[in-house]
């Protein structure tokens, strides 16, 4: 299990990511963002940027936010793997197979 040390988010919506066990990559989350729905708060590169904070515990980023009628989980959390796998394909491919429309 992957875990952040540090987070740094970009109005173009990637983030910056300085990983516990060493290393730095680029996340860009667009595609997250561009699924609308549940997520689409990130589109907003002001809400991108501002609100994003690391979990305790560097499991993963959080964007917390109270929830409405549209979202009644209210934040957004993407976990340290899939953030860990989004930057290294060629491992997701190594531990699950061809990457394909679910893996995005």
């Amino acid at each position: 299990m992957r875990s952040i040390a540090h987070a740094r988010a970009h109005h173009d919506l990637t983030v910056e990511i300085e990983w516990s066990e060493g290393g730095r990559d680029v996340v860009d989350l667009r595609p997250v963002a561009a699924r609308g729905g549940g997520v689409a708060a990130l589109a907003d590169p002001a809400f991108f940027v501002d609100a994003m904070a690391v979990e305790d515990g560097g499991y993963g980023l959080v964007w917390p936010r109270p929830p409405t009628a549209d979202d009644e989980v209210g934040g957004i959390d993407i976990s340290a793997d899939s953030l860990w796998y989004r930057a290294h394909p060629e491992e997701w491919r190594k531990d699950y197979g061809p990457l394909d429309s679910a893996a995005d």
